[in-house]
């Protein structure tokens, strides 16, 4: 993300917030995007891909 280590990150609020604002579809395809990214670079394993424990 960029966020050097000794910067705070955005906290849950902040991401609830701006999620909330973008259209469904706008915020699946970031998502894919996202886990395409993650993808490539090695970083998933297993079958489960992502879990999405917000209420």
């Amino acid at each position: 993300m960029g966020v050097p280590l000794t910067e705070a990150t955005p906290d849950h609020s902040t991401l609830s917030r701006v999620r909330d604002r973008l259209p469904l579809e706008v915020h699946q395809a970031v998502f894919r995007l996202v886990l395409q990214l993650a993808a490539q670079q090695g970083l998933l394993k297993g079958k489960t891909v992502a879990v999405d424990s917000t209420t």
